[in-house]
């Protein structure tokens, strides 16, 4: 599932990629400009930006709070105070505010809860029967997938970065008898060199430098589930 972020405060940015591309796609942009057109163009889950710098902008402003309106993602904003339009957004709208102070983990939860949305609301359209594709291509690969589903085997999901591997995996997931179990997806790009297994099967306290609690590994957290590891390449 990938996130969009926009902040140009370089320390905060570094800290928050650190933390969320461990579990996200993210896509880091600095000008308020591009971001506006990620927003209209974009497929991302999640948008987060500053909107005490944007405040010095008012006509991009404007624009990304029309924007806004019109996007079906959820949309994380850190401030100091809101105010204005974006405020009474909040009530009707995907907008959440949380202060420039906020920890890189305090952060991944609220990701972690929007998100859960998301998958909320895609397992509710596939009971319900409403993924609909159009070409031919993806009726095949939808063909291949209720081929598989139900089988204890290794699927590979291939193509560039945002052509839908992740939601595939995730119709994979719901079209399965493992439908109840986890899905636990992993971005394998973000993880250090040389910490790749101690994510994947877990470690305990003191088992290598910054190691300050027990983890428990993906395998054991997706359980009888789904574990989906991205970009493996």
């Amino acid at each position: 599932m990938e996130i969009v972020l926009f902040e140009p405060q370089q320390e905060r940015l570094q800290r928050f990629m650190e933390t969320l591309s461990v579990e996200y796609t993210l896509k880091a942009v600095a000008d308020i400009r591009q971001f506006s057109e990620e927003i209209s163009a974009s497929r991302a889950a999640v948008f987060i930006f500053d909107y005490d710098a944007l405040k010095k902008n008012k006509r991009h402003l404007q624009h990304i709070e029309t924007l806004i309106l019109n996007s079906p993602a959820y949309f994380v904003i850190v401030s100091t105070r809101p105010s204005g339009k974006l405020k009474g957004l909040q009530k009707n709208h995907a907008v959440v505010f949380v202060p420039p102070e906020i920890s890189c983990h305090q952060l991944l939860t609220v990701i972690d809860i929007l998100t859960g949305q998301v998958y909320a609301q895609v397992k509710k359209s596939l009971s319900e029967q409403e993924f609909l594709v159009k070409s031919d291509r993806m009726k095949d690969v939808l063909r291949k997938i209720k081929m598989v589903k139900d089988k204890d085997l290794l699927v590979l999901f291939t193509g560039e970065t945002g052509t839908g591997k992740t939601a595939l995996a995730k119709v994979l997931h719901e079209m399965s008898t493992r439908r109840n179990e986890p899905f636990v997806h992993l971005n394998c790009a973000a993880i250090p060199e040389g910490l790749l297994e101690a994510e994947l099967f877990g470690y305990v306290h003191g088992a290598f430098t910054g190691a300050e609690t027990d983890r428990m590994g993906k395998f054991k957290a997706a359980g009888n589930g789904t574990i989906f590891l991205d970009e493996i390449g």
